[in-house]
């Protein structure tokens, strides 16, 4: 039970930070990725800081993956 505790907000943080690097396979869907939680440039967040966990999972459609994530 506690591996789980942090598999699944890890899984969810990495999640919402593929949907905000790889905004363009959204683009045309109902799930595209909000001016604000786009990253146009390729970024490492564990290294370089291109981006922040608060900027990707504040915006639509990550904070629908986001938040449910770091409730379980």
């Amino acid at each position: 039970m506690s591996l789980w505790i942090f598999v699944i907000p890890f899984i969810s943080i990495n999640l919402c930070l593929f949907i905000s690097v790889n905004f363009h396979i959204f683009e045309n869907t109902f799930l595209s990725v909000d001016q604000i939680g786009r990253s146009h440039a390729f970024t490492f967040p564990y290294i370089d800081g291109g981006v922040s966990i608060s900027r990707v999972a504040r915006t639509y459609p990550t904070y629908l993956i986001f938040k449910p994530g770091m409730i379980v």
